[in-house]
């Protein structure tokens, strides 16, 4: 909660088998999603959404049969909020 407050969106990383141009064309179409990158089927997607918005984007996932391998929110370091408070990064 609080690295999520700092940084001011979640950082989620989606793993699928390989690359899928569906879930690619879903997340860019999504209105919590502000930006995504690939790499070797784990993508890396930055969410302003709450929980219940993170429920309704793996509903979407499932439904439009993208074979999810795993989904988790990244956690920020101490050492970057830390960086992040020192320098004026978070109001």
């Amino acid at each position: 909660e609080i690295s999520r407050k700092m940084r001011g969106h979640r950082v989620l990383e989606i793993l699928l088998p390989s690359a899928s141009t569906r879930l690619s064309e879903l997340l860019d179409a999504h209105g919590e999603v502000t930006d995504h990158e690939e790499f070797e089927g784990l993508y890396t997607v930055n969410f302003l959404g709450d929980n219940e918005a993170l429920i309704e984007l793996n509903r979407s996932m499932v439904e439009a049969g993208i074979p999810l391998i795993s989904i988790r929110e990244v956690e920020t370091d101490l050492e970057e909020m830390f960086m992040r408070i020192t320098t004026g990064a978070v109001q």
